[in-house]
């Protein structure tokens, strides 16, 4: 009897001390996820994608990495049709400064495909450094786990829940790049978003 008292205090003494040391896990992991959004930000206002592949896991690292700021913007030819008041909304709904939406339109007018890539970049700039970002809601079940991530800047707000894997020990973001965000707010952006 006394060395089933003995062997049950010991899983209990056990148990104890390894209760600090599992919750400890629980909030670095979530920190870790969060630094990965914060990451993924960055790279994003940057317009960089090399950088940003690097917080995604194996499965689509590829993927992101293989993508440019080009890729992102829309062909001249389908924005040709807008004219300066068409473009004059969007931007300056977007939070686009004004030298910048007059080098756009005046891209676009003048069908010059380098001053409109140009010019488009330097407005993504603009409108992503208003974008804040909020990571909440992570749920981590290693070697997996799941936050929402909530963009908002300029009147829209984007939602989506992201997957996060464990590689080497480390976390890396693994939602498909395709996958959309659910947008809400100014209508015009919006649409333009999905």
């Amino acid at each position: 009897m006394k060395k089933r008292l003995v062997s049950a205090g010991v899983i209990a003494l056990a148990a104890a001390l390894s209760g600090p040391a599992l919750a400890a896990a629980a909030p670095a992991d979530e920190q870790q996820i969060r630094d990965i959004v914060a990451g993924e930000a960055a790279a994003i206002k940057s317009l960089d994608n090399a950088k940003l592949s690097t917080f995604f896991c194996d499965k689509f690292r590829g993927v992101v990495a293989s993508k440019t700021a080009d890729d992102q913007i829309p062909p001249l030819s389908q924005v040709a049709g807008y004219g300066p008041q068409m473009i004059s909304a969007v931007a300056s709904a977007a939070g686009v400064s004004g030298p910048t939406t007059q080098a756009l339109t005046t891209a676009i007018q003048n069908n010059d495909d380098k001053a409109y890539r140009s010019s488009f970049h330097n407005a993504a700039r603009e409108v992503l450094s208003g974008v804040t970002y909020n990571v909440s809601d992570v749920n981590v079940t290693a070697p997996t786990a799941t936050a929402d991530v909530t963009a908002q800047g300029h009147d829209v707000t984007a939602n989506q829940q992201r997957e996060f894997v464990q590689e080497n020990g480390k976390w890396k973001d693994c939602t498909d790049p395709e996958k959309r965000a659910q947008t809400s707010g100014n209508p015009l952006l919006t649409s333009l978003l999905n």
